[in-house]
């Protein structure tokens, strides 16, 4: 998986981390892609717990069915 992150308008940053590719780290990685909008990420697991996550970062109200995805549960609750 790539993550590719910016920075601030006043600080250039144009790198590319490339990490495991792990349900854990795409569930971090979409996260910050969901708080960060410059942050560009490839190749997120297909995990059913890092699509349930991605689902539930694009819903704003409502509900969303998590199944067993404990990583999801914990973040999507706050």
């Amino acid at each position: 998986m790539k993550l590719h992150l910016t920075g601030p308008s006043n600080t250039k940053l144009n790198d590319t981390i490339t990490i495991t590719g792990s349900k854990s780290e795409s569930n971090r990685s979409l996260l910050l892609s969901a708080l960060f909008s410059d942050i560009t990420i490839e190749n997120i697991s297909n995990s059913d717990d890092a699509q349930v996550m991605a689902k539930g970062l694009k819903i704003s109200e409502g509900t969303v069915d998590i199944h067993h995805a404990g990583t999801a549960m914990r973040f999507l609750t706050g």
